[in-house]
């Protein structure tokens, strides 16, 4: 797992444990939004076919452009879900 893969799942566990809810965590990295861990599990299964999971060693891992978030975003919250996005680096 490299650096960054490792702060930002650090982060997501840290917000999670302290917030104890349905909130999507979305970290922006150039063109890309990526999920970890059950919120990439999560996204998956709302956005279907469009949802891109992946496995590591350690973690699970989603990703989809960012040029997508103004159809992604509505279908995720209407499944239920909060979206939180970072957009900065980790």
């Amino acid at each position: 797992m490299n650096t960054t893969v490792a702060k930002r799942i650090e982060f997501l566990n840290n917000f999670k444990a302290k917030r104890n809810d349905n909130t999507i965590v979305l970290f922006r990295d150039m063109d890309f939004y990526f999920m970890y861990n059950e919120d990439a599990e999560n996204v998956g299964k709302i956005l279907g076919a469009t949802g891109k999971i992946g496995h590591a060693e350690d973690f699970t891992f989603g990703a989809f452009a960012s040029s997508k978030l103004d159809a992604y975003l509505p279908v995720i919250i209407r499944k239920g879900y909060r979206v939180a996005i970072c957009d900065g680096e980790f």
